[in-house]
């Protein structure tokens, strides 16, 4: 009978622990908050460039923006160099002729910024974005936008992504 006593009270001791429960729900909490981005990216080109038209459902987000037109290269916004009907001087290229100069310290001084930013960020290392919009004149050489790409990744930009004029899925239905 003594033994009965103890098992009841023991049963009764016990109760329900939701601690862990709660860290569970913190954490999809937190991912869910976290996923969840309500920052937008506007991304105005130069008046002189006419960007190609493409169908794309991927969304802009903030980055380095590079435009390139006819008669001029930009940095965020800023003319850092002059083309002549979209291309680059010799003079204005490396010796090995592959990187535009001028880009290429731009571009390493942008990032430079951004790793400022990340460096004292809870004594842990964090890689800047490397994310660069490139805004190009749909009339240029490939061979000019191949000089700025190369460039970028010389720069440490290595993922691009090309800026284009929203295209309908659909085709027009076409007249006879």
């Amino acid at each position: 009978m003594a033994l009965v006593r103890k098992k009841k009270r023991h049963m009764l001791e016990m109760g329900l622990n939701i601690t862990s429960l709660i860290d569970v729900l913190t954490v999809i909490l937190f991912f869910l908050v976290k996923s969840m981005s309500v920052t937008t990216a506007a991304v105005k080109p130069p008046p002189d460039i006419r960007l190609p038209a493409a169908v794309s459902n991927s969304k802009v987000v903030e980055a380095t923006s590079v435009a390139l037109s006819l008669r001029d290269l930009r940095v965020n916004g800023q003319v850092i160099l002059t083309l002549k009907n979209g291309k680059f001087a010799a003079a204005q290229l490396s010796r090995d002729g592959q990187e535009i100069k001028v880009l290429q310290t731009a571009l390493t001084k942008e990032r430079q910024k951004k790793l400022a930013l990340f460096k004292g960020v809870s004594g842990k290392k964090f890689l800047a974005p490397r994310k660069i919009l490139i805004q190009a004149d749909k009339d240029l050489p490939f061979d000019t936008i191949k000089y700025v790409l190369h460039t970028a990744a010389v720069a440490g930009y290595t993922d691009y992504q090309f800026v284009v004029i929203q295209k309908s899925a659909r085709a027009p239905a076409s007249t006879p």
